[in-house]
């Protein structure tokens, strides 16, 4: 009887690791970069012109839509092993996020120093080979944005890239007008993108 009650304990034991082990796996997973996402960022003008043509933006904003979007086309992003940089294509100045948590197909960063800015989390999520999303809490229509996997940007020709992403920005606006210009009440200044 003992061997058999020894027995009893070493089963439950072994259930009790094996289930530790499988509740820990979720929490490990939660806790890693996720590979795909490191590299250099920039805006992906046909799918992020798709995505527009698809949402019909508040009829009252639909003009600070279109510039806040014309600045996130001048945005690189940098993600790296512990976090990802937000920075304009020629500006010194860049913001820094902290990787925080990763789910199947999602990834969360929060701003490293809110003191001047605010809070803000970005919520990365894949659409596809090659192609992300971003949903920020404090930035508004950055999520009407699909981002694609890029070299890194040579120094030297930052100025000439900033040039093109703006040339870039123009012809989606120009191509979407029609759509803004539709919905009704909208403010859209159809002349500002040509």
């Amino acid at each position: 009887m003992p061997s058999n009650q020894a027995d009893k304990i070493m089963k439950a034991t072994s259930s009790f690791f094996v289930l530790v082990m499988i509740c820990a796996l979720p929490l490990t997973a939660l806790a890693e970069m996720p590979e795909n996402l490191k590299g250099t960022w920039v805006i992906d003008a046909k799918k992020t012109e798709d995505l527009l043509k698809k949402v019909s933006p508040p009829p009252k904003d639909a003009g600070f839509m279109a510039g806040i979007i014309g600045f996130w086309f001048q945005v690189l992003l940098e993600f790296d092993d512990e976090g990802l940089t937000v920075s304009a294509y020629t500006g010194a100045r860049s913001m820094r996020y902290r990787f925080v948590s990763s789910q199947i197909e999602k990834a969360e960063y929060v701003l490293e120093s809110p003191q001047n800015t605010g809070n803000d989390t970005l919520t990365v999520t894949s659409l596809g080979e090659k192609s992300i999303n971003i949903k920020s809490s404090k930035s508004p229509y950055m999520d009407l944005c699909a981002w694609k996997h890029t070299n890194p940007l040579d120094p030297k020709a930052k100025v000439e890239s900033a040039r093109l992403a703006i040339e870039t920005w123009k012809a989606t606006m120009q191509s979407i007008a029609p759509v803004i210009s539709a919905t009704p009440n909208s403010a859209v200044n159809t002349d500002a993108a040509q």
